[in-house]
This record gives C-alpha cells, structure tokens and sequence, in this order.
C-alpha cells in the first residue's frame, strides 16, 4: 500500500470518515446520530477536534456500548482510517482507538 500524504484536516477528514462508516457499519444511522448529538452537545467535540480528544470519543464509546463494545468498535474504526490512509492494518493487543491513531500519525509524518 502506498501512504499519502495528509495535512492536518485531510487527517481529521478521514479520522471522522472512519469513525462514520465503523458506527454505521456496525450499528445503524440512528446510533452514529446519537453518537454525533453527544459528543456535540455533551462534550462540545467538533469535527475539527476528534484527532485531539480521541480518548473523549473512546470513552463516550464505553459509556453508550460497554467496555466490551468500545473494543470492539476501536479496533474496526482504526482498521477503516488506516484503509483510508494506506497504511497495513494490524491488531495490537492492549491498543486503544487513540493507540492506533498515534501510530497512523507517526508512520504517515
């Protein structure tokens, strides 16, 4: 796979890409809506600033799906943003959502 470049918007273009299609995928419209609603009205996280409270995303994850469920979900969510980043894709025990984005980050530039 070849990677891309990114500026810091295309990045958070394609984190919130990804977060979109995993919680779609995997839950349906209404549940990526709820999703949307709450870290908009309950933590006043935009698009703009997913990349830097990632771990906010994540915890709003477990608070809606249970432990269980966030980790099932980070994974899918980080295997879709390295998709579209171009990066190979691996499964790293004990790595959270804003594990992989760090990686994906640092292997991009």
């Amino acid at each position: 796979m070849q990677t891309l470049e990114y500026s810091a918007f295309d990045f958070h273009q394609t984190l919130n890409s990804a977060i979109n299609d995993a919680i779609q995928e995997l839950l349906g419209a209404v549940d990526l809506w709820a999703l949307r609603q709450e870290l908009s009205t309950k933590y006043d996280i935009s698009l703009e600033e997913l990349l830097y409270r990632i771990e906010t995303v994540y915890m709003v994850l477990e608070t809606k799906f249970g432990v269980v469920g966030a980790k099932s979900i980070g994974p899918v969510i980080a295997e879709k943003f390295y998709d579209k980043v171009g990066l190979a894709f691996h499964e790293h025990p004990g790595y959270g959502l804003s594990d992989y984005v760090e990686d994906a980050k640092r292997r991009i530039g």
